[in-house]
């Protein structure tokens, strides 16, 4: 379902509002048609063997850089517990760059989005740059620990390669087996890095937690305040996207006012343009 603005992007209009009203976690099946060759790990580090990529173990506070033919080696051969993953934000918001093959925007037309073409303050044009559109990379038994989107954002994750689980629980309690570590809470307030680590966690019986295994291909729709976690059963590639609508504008601003004032105040101004001209 797409709009004429939306028409270029993977998730149309009227369903990303739907799903937003309905404020739950949703798997979108065969939402649009990755090409494996193309989106592998393999085929992305012989595209820029040289690439330095940000390697992560979330369990630890210190990033790993790792050239991109070098993080392929590691995850052919890795045997580690909590396997690095690559997050890369060093991606354009908007368009595509030499390292990376051309994909639509998972949905179209949010503040972020908007903002990033617009004149801002340096302070905000520099948070765009960072704040908004990933590619991650993950061997298998490589995945993230049980942590909340930062900012009230609701999050879109499209999977261009391989097989990733996700647990989801809903907002206002902590998921079950899962410690916060106080000394990794975030400024924004709502991120946590938490124990125990993926593998760790999914080998486990899951009570009250939602579990979804998610296929190159397909959407993943996560709302603003729910807890996630996911574990790639095989080698993935993904590109995951943070939102601002109409629906959580105001939790946004309320928690980029702490950490990120000069990207909350181009928020206001924005959703105070939009009111008038409506």
């Amino acid at each position: 379902e797409t709009t004429q603005d939306d028409a270029a992007a993977i998730v149309g209009d009227a369903c990303q509002r739907r799903l937003a009203r309905a404020g739950r976690p949703a798997r979108l099946a065969a939402a649009f048609a990755p090409l494996a060759d193309t989106w592998a790990v393999p085929a992305l580090a012989k595209r820029r063997p040289n690439r330095r990529l940000r390697c992560v173990a979330q369990g630890e506070p210190s990033d790993v850089t790792m050239l991109a033919q070098d993080y392929a080696a590691y995850v052919r051969r890795n045997a580690d517990a909590e396997p690095l993953m690559v997050i890369d934000d060093r991606v354009p918001q908007d368009g595509t760059c030499d390292a990376y093959p051309a994909v639509a925007p998972i949905v179209a037309g949010d503040h972020l989005a908007e903002l990033a073409r617009r004149e801002v303050e340096p302070a905000a044009a520099a948070d765009l740059r960072r704040e908004r559109k990933y590619v991650l990379w993950g061997g298998a038994r490589a995945g993230s620990r049980w942590h909340v989107d930062p900012y009230g954002t609701d999050a879109w994750n499209a999977l261009l390669a391989g097989r990733k689980r996700w647990a989801f629980y809903p907002p206002g309690a902590t998921p079950p087996g899962v410690d916060i570590v106080p000394r990794l809470v975030s400024a924004s307030r709502t991120l946590w890095t938490t124990a125990p680590a993926a593998a760790d966690w999914f080998a486990r019986d899951h009570p009250g937690a939602q579990i979804v295994t998610q296929e190159a291909g397909d959407v993943v729709y996560i709302p603003a305040g729910w807890w996630h976690a996911t574990l790639c059963e095989t080698a993935c590639v993904a590109i995951t996207q943070n939102v601002i609508f109409a629906h959580n504008a105001r939790a946004a601003h309320a928690l980029m006012a702490r950490s990120k004032p000069s990207l909350a105040r181009e928020l206001a101004a924005l959703v105070r343009r939009r009111r008038a001209d409506d």
